[in-house]
């Protein structure tokens, strides 16, 4: 069972959250769609520095978050600002059930040069990877199409990626629409 909370606007009640998960659940994951995320290399990784790995980010903790590490089981742990009384609720109501996760960790095309795009409720989560590595991976607050294109742009220069390689999208067709005018393999998911 999968529930996704809003967490950029804080926006989540447990009440709704019961009434749809199943009494025999077993896990319940709980997907965080949220820009305030970035990830951190495992090798590199250390539990008491997760608000500082989102600062370095220009990511700084409200007064009602708090940071979440979540191992996606790869290369990366993601940290995640999350509202405290949610996260509280949510461990309060569903206990050892409930995992948390986010988009920046979903890696479809793991062996592929390729970027990969994931829209979500004004969120846009945008990963590039080489043929062997993650390059890049991160959240960005994405309220119209506009910006999604723009963000691809930013990071295809920056990155130097080359021309041509698969852009993969999931969760917005007319994002990828508009994607496509640009961009030559564009394969919406």
């Amino acid at each position: 069972m999968s529930i996704r909370l809003n967490s950029g606007g804080h926006s989540f009640s447990v009440d709704t959250a019961m009434r749809q998960v199943p009494r025999d659940a077993v896990a319940i994951e709980f997907v965080i769609d949220t820009p305030r995320a970035t990830l951190v290399a495992r090798e590199h990784f250390a539990a008491e520095a997760a608000e500082r790995y989102l600062a370095v980010c220009g990511i700084h903790l409200l007064d009602d978050e708090m940071p979440i590490a979540i191992d996606g089981g790869a290369d990366t742990i993601a940290v995640v600002a999350i509202c405290r009384t949610a996260y509280d609720s949510i461990c309060a109501t569903f206990g050892e059930r409930a995992t948390f996760t986010t988009p920046l960790l979903t890696d479809t095309h793991p062996t592929e040069q390729c970027i990969t795009i994931n829209v979500g409720d004004g969120t846009c989560y945008i990963r590039y990877r080489s043929a062997d590595e993650l390059r890049f991976a991160e959240a960005f607050t994405a309220t119209c199409d506009d910006d999604v294109l723009y963000y691809v742009a930013r990071i295809i220069e920056a990155e130097s990626i080359p021309a041509g390689i698969p852009i993969y999208i999931c969760g917005s067709a007319s994002a990828a629409s508009l994607l496509k005018r640009h961009y030559k393999q564009v394969i919406c998911e």
